[in-house]
């Protein structure tokens, strides 16, 4: 079964590096910010107790991610943190935020998803959040297994960040057509006063830029003839960071990206059944 393309509603402006370069070199990630307010906007805060580095400690973790109409959750970025957390085994509460609901996320002095507020501490951008649960939560399985692991994941976590234009130029009209009315008005001038023409004319050319995405994976394809997985045996946070853009285009879309029998679409047909995404 080869996955459709969708387009997470957060569009990213082209990188500098390479599309065509499976890890490209590292950059410098952005910041975390503490929470001065720890406001939940609705959530229930009572604490949970947990297990953490072999003490007891009490926690409400709580994860803010983008959300379309009938509570449809796309973002590329949050699938990313969704399965981080699940694979260190961590229970958490989601609040959606729609594009015209960034004042639920004030509080972590920002206005992008996803956001965790981890029992008073709010942390921002899907590779923070990511390096923050791996020395947090020391015990718990690894995100960035083996040696260097954390450093090629962020080679990764590039990598994909500058293939995502590509996806996003393949679906973001039908991205616009699964979100409410008041987050269209929004969507349609913001994106095309960004990219200078109208939705429609982007995603007029898909086929072109589908080929340009697939041309673009052949070094992923390379890479997964030595073992299963991205991460080696078993999947971890560089197999996350491919899978999430992969689901925001499976979710947001009907246009098929890879064709059945391509090794990307049989290595996301692993990722989703070792992590259970339907």
């Amino acid at each position: 079964m080869a996955f459709s393309s969708s387009a997470a509603a957060i569009a990213l402006p082209p990188r500098t590096e390479n599309p065509a370069t499976f890890f490209p070199a590292q950059t410098t990630d952005s910041g975390r910010c503490q929470d001065r307010q720890a406001q939940a906007l609705g959530v229930d805060l009572r604490k949970a107790v947990s297990d953490k580095g072999g003490g007891r400690y009490p926690m409400s973790l709580i994860l803010y991610e983008l959300c379309a109409a009938n509570d449809l959750r796309f973002s590329p970025f949050c699938w990313r943190t969704r399965l981080a957390l699940k694979h260190k085994g961590l229970e958490y509460e989601t609040v959606p935020v729609k594009f015209t609901e960034k004042h639920k996320i004030n509080f972590s002095e920002q206005d992008k998803v996803p956001v965790i507020n981890d029992d008073g501490t709010v942390v921002n951008d899907s590779w923070t959040i990511a390096q923050y649960l791996e020395d947090t939560y020391i015990d718990q399985p690894e995100l960035f297994p083996r040696l260097r692991g954390r450093q090629y994941a962020k080679m990764a976590n590039d990598w994909m960040n500058g293939l995502n234009p590509l996806i996003l130029r393949c679906i973001i009209l039908d991205i616009f057509n699964k979100l409410d009315p008041s987050d269209q008005a929004y969507f349609r001038p913001s994106r095309e006063a960004r990219f200078s023409m109208t939705l429609e004319e982007m995603q007029a050319s898909r086929e072109d830029t589908r080929l340009q995405l697939c041309n673009a994976m052949a070094s992923m394809r390379a890479h997964l003839m030595d073992g299963p997985f991205v991460s080696g045996v078993a999947p971890a946070y560089s197999d996350f960071i491919v899978f999430g853009s992969l689901r925001w285009a499976e979710l947001g879309s009907e246009y098929k990206l890879f064709d059945d029998g391509d090794p990307i679409s049989e290595w996301y047909k692993r990722v989703a059944e070792r992590m259970s995404v339907e």
